[in-house]
């Protein structure tokens, strides 16, 4: 569950080898994530999902939940989505661990099985936190079943 929208031909033309390619475009992605979320809590929320089929999505929430921690609201982050501190860890693992990976190629190999692995526990949370709220009733933090 990598954040990665870093157009590949750019890194080549600007003569990222091959093999450090993801690990900056991963780590440019993670940090315009950081730069752009306090912008992005502010735009009106949408959910295709809840729109649909009249529930919210796993990662609804998220976006508050990023932003409550950023302001060491930890209640009100774990009211918004509680994975919100997972895929902080995750956003945190990434902005500190691809410039490493960049710098040291024997941590490559490492960092890329951690980011992967940290990855699939991030969507773990997503996916248990969505469905103990569906199970529950829980979604009235989100403002959706109010």
């Amino acid at each position: 569950m990598e954040i990665n929208f870093c157009p590949q031909w750019l890194l080549q033309k600007a003569g990222v080898s091959p093999d450090a390619q993801r690990h900056l475009a991963v780590f440019l992605s993670a940090l315009i994530v950081l730069l752009a979320s306090p912008l992005l809590v502010r735009v009106p929320h949408v959910c295709l999902m809840h729109a649909l089929l009249g529930i919210p999505c796993p990662g609804c929430g998220i976006l508050h939940g990023m932003a409550a921690l950023a302001r060491m609201n930890a209640a009100s982050a774990w009211s918004a989505n509680p994975a919100s501190f997972i895929l902080a860890a995750l956003l945190a693992l990434q902005l500190v661990a691809r410039p490493l990976a960049l710098c040291c190629v024997r941590t490559r190999l490492f960092i890329t099985r951690l980011s992967t692995c940290a990855g699939h526990t991030a969507l773990a949370a997503l996916l248990l936190v969505w469905i103990q709220r569906l199970i529950l009733g829980g979604m009235h933090g989100y403002g959706f079943l109010s």
